[in-house]
């Protein structure tokens, strides 16, 4: 009797923890809006800013995660039918940019939609909630987060998502 009362009370708490975590990453889907982020860029400080005219996708990586190397390959192939879309690859990596990152996904370099960078997890975490290596987050044209995806994602996913959530087209108004 002592073990089940024992067995009942671990389950629960494992149910506690697990309701409190799933609540905690809920709380970063719903309505989250992007605000600015810093991070160390390749050429110093940066920071990710939403920007109103185009969906914006932070991955978080680690260079040695065999699942975040495919992702980074299949997105390095695919840059340019991806279209306008703000890329931000972070990674927690302090050594990241002086281990010849640029040999590897040379597309995503030379993109001029593409960003890469360094922030401590925690830190990433308080700004995102709860991650796995690697996590894909889409937020659209406003802002708002959309989609937080973990694991690999095909790029079939990524842009079915990117269509999912477009960005209202412009209008120009003036004068002749």
């Amino acid at each position: 009797m002592k073990y089940l009362v024992v067995l009942i009370f671990v389950a629960v708490v494992i149910f506690l923890v697990y309701v409190f975590h799933a609540k905690k990453e809920d709380a970063f889907k719903d309505n989250y809006i992007l605000s600015e982020v810093r991070y160390e860029g390749i050429m110093g400080k940066d920071s990710i800013i939403n920007d109103p005219t185009r969906p914006t996708v932070i991955v978080w990586f680690h260079p040695e995660c065999e699942q975040c190397r495919y992702q980074l390959d299949v997105l390095n192939k695919n840059i340019r039918q991806l279209g306008d879309v703000r890329f931000f690859f972070i990674t927690a990596e302090r050594d990241y940019f002086r281990k010849n990152f640029s040999m590897a996904w040379p597309d995503l370099v030379q993109s001029p939609h593409v960003s890469f960078g360094i922030i401590e997890k925690s830190r990433f975490i308080n700004e995102f909630g709860p991650v796995v290596t690697p996590s894909l987050l889409l937020f659209n044209h406003g802002g708002v987060l959309k989609e937080k995806l973990y694991g690999e994602v095909k790029v079939e996913k990524i842009l079915q998502l990117i269509k999912k959530h477009p960005v209202p087209e412009q209008t120009m108004s003036g004068h002749n």
